[in-house]
């Protein structure tokens, strides 16, 4: 498989679609390619080098049974988040990132809190004032009633709308990686990613992508191959099959 291969599955799949002129910022040039009916084109190759390094991000984390923190806050990114997160074993947040979540003791003990609604649901809900408070526990903290230390890593599917989670996880001194070619600038992203999530094939995509990354925990096995694009190059292409 040749890179060429993945650069026409990629352009398939519109991933070299930026955003208009006017929403492009000039700090993001180095990866544009150019502009076509008043709108950036995003180079591929750019792209491809990125989902690389986003690759051996994960296996590390993978390897390590490390922990991560998927954000989509989006309604379309609600079921596809919480279903990933669940099936990798890891924490989400796909209705609202509550301030102070990684930093106030307050909100890791109102966190807390949802897993004795659990276990104590008949007792606690006796009105409709009770279970309309679990419900809003619940949509708020769901994703992180199991997360037991910090994570070692966040991805956030949509930057624009949780600009605070970067902030926060800065104070917290935890990595973030972002997928984001707007005009937004996100100077302290640990990692980025030059594209938007604005429809739900992409991050179905990013999705397949992520499991898969999960699914080959033996890194050792992938570096026994001759050639390590190969490697990704294959993977890739399974995911844009599907």
């Amino acid at each position: 498989m040749k890179n060429k291969t993945i650069v026409k599955h990629l352009y398939n799949h519109n991933f070299h679609l930026g955003n208009f002129v006017s929403d492009t910022n000039v700090n993001n040039f180095n990866y544009i390619a150019g502009f076509w009916n008043n709108m950036s084109i995003i180079n591929i190759n750019h792209i491809i080098v990125s989902l690389k390094t986003f690759r051996k991000l994960l296996l590390n984390i993978s390897n390590k049974n490390g922990k991560i923190i998927f954000v989509g806050t989006l309604p379309y990114q609600w079921d596809l988040v919480k279903a990933l997160a669940k099936d990798l074993g890891q924490s989400y947040v796909n209705y609202k990132w509550v301030g102070g979540t990684l930093t106030n003791l307050n909100v890791r003990d109102r966190i807390e809190s949802l897993d004795k609604y659990y276990k104590n649901c008949n007792k606690q809900l006796r009105n409709r004032r009770d279970f309309l408070s679990f419900r809003r526990y619940e949509l708020l903290f769901e994703g992180l009633s199991g997360l037991d230390c910090s994570p070692d890593l966040i991805i956030i599917f949509n930057l624009k709308e949780n600009k605070s989670v970067v902030e926060e996880a800065v104070k917290a001194n935890i990595p973030v990686l972002g997928f984001s070619c707007g005009a937004e600038s996100f100077k302290a992203l640990t990692y980025r990613i030059p594209f938007d999530i604005k429809n739900e094939s992409k991050l179905v995509f990013l999705c397949s992508f992520i499991k898969e990354c999960f699914k080959n925990k033996n890194i050792e096995r992938s570096r026994r191959l001759k050639n390590w694009n190969i490697f990704f190059e294959s993977f890739v292409w399974k995911i844009l099959l599907v």
